[in-house]
């Protein structure tokens, strides 16, 4: 398995198409598959609940793009879902992203914004939600020149719009509007970012059918 296509799901910031010949090699998959629920979804639409909610996770996410800034990447990963380190090791994925900064350049969120947060949704001891997402994020490139590989893949990914190159400093600019699937057992909130385009994977297999149905507004 490709990392870059694994850390393209479960982070909002770039790093993740910063290199496009790492790889990693592919870990014995370890059964571990979505917890099968037998009950209900219950959605939980309490005002003050949500508002509570909704400022857990704001100042949780703060804490997270803090890390990432810092390049605290060991921090960052506590706040995705354990189940992302099932094919990879959480040092895997510390060490790529160190690498990624030391051979493409630093990247910063700069600004980032959340809209239209989600009714909870409760099934068995988890809970799941969905919020959009807007961000913008700058990774400044070790390289004196834009790098048109690194360039196209990130338009490939985000859109030739949402990406440019500022080439008097020399950083790769990145928006994005997208939604982050969030989900808890009894501990904090835990994120992934899904993507129209892309498979999904990792959340398909952590979220139960019926419950990210309901959070896409879609049919089981």
């Amino acid at each position: 398995m490709r990392i870059n296509t694994l850390l393209g799901l479960v982070s909002p910031i770039i790093l993740t198409v910063m290199t496009s010949c790492s790889k990693i090699k592919n870990a014995e998959d370890h059964n571990s598959v979505s917890h099968q629920f037998n009950d209900s979804i219950l959605e939980l639409t309490n005002d003050s609940l949500i508002i509570r909610e909704n400022r857990k996770f704001d100042s949780l996410y703060k804490d997270y793009a803090d890390a990432l800034n810092r390049g605290d990447y060991e921090k960052s990963a506590d706040f995705l879902p354990k189940q992302t380190f099932d094919r990879i090791t959480r040092k895997e994925f510390v060490d790529y992203f160190k690498k990624s900064e030391t051979q493409i350049g630093k990247a910063k969120i700069i600004a980032y914004q959340f809209s239209n947060y989600g009714s909870i949704l409760r099934k068995g001891d988890s809970s799941f939600r969905k919020v959009n997402y807007q961000s913008t994020v700058i990774i400044k490139s070790i390289a004196d020149t834009i790098d048109h590989r690194i360039f196209n893949h990130l338009k490939s990914v985000y859109g030739d719009g949402n990406v440019s190159y500022e080439e008097a400093k020399g950083i790769y600019t990145i928006k994005q509007l997208t939604d982050l699937l969030l989900m808890k057992g009894k501990g904090n909130w835990t994120f992934l970012e899904y993507r129209e385009r892309k498979e999904n994977k990792l959340i398909k297999r952590i979220i139960p059918k019926d419950v990210l149905a309901k959070l896409l507004g879609r049919k089981p």
